[in-house]
């Protein structure tokens, strides 16, 4: 699962400044996205975003793969994910 979402910039403040992982700016991470999600980021592919793995493994506890990059300035979070467990239904 692809995508984003807005955050309250005090939440985004509290997550990336946090010490809840060792954070690095760099460019968008999540590659072979959907037309639809390319068009939405715009030139937001071009942002400043903030991403640390420590903070990838908090969130997905090594049970799946998930990446998570956030952007200050526009108040979203991005994230690229991969659950392999099938699940029943």
């Amino acid at each position: 699962m692809d995508g984003f979402a807005g955050i309250e910039p005090a939440t985004l403040a509290a997550i990336t400044g946090s010490g809840s992982g060792s954070w690095q700016p760099g460019p968008l991470g999540c590659q072979g996205l959907p037309d639809v999600l390319e068009r939405e980021l715009g030139d937001g592919r071009q942002a400043t975003w903030l991403h640390s793995e420590d903070y990838d493994r908090s969130v997905t506890h090594s049970r799946y793969t998930g990446s998570f990059f956030f952007d200050r300035e526009r108040s979203r979070v991005f994230f690229c994910t991969v659950n392999p467990e099938a699940h029943g239904g």
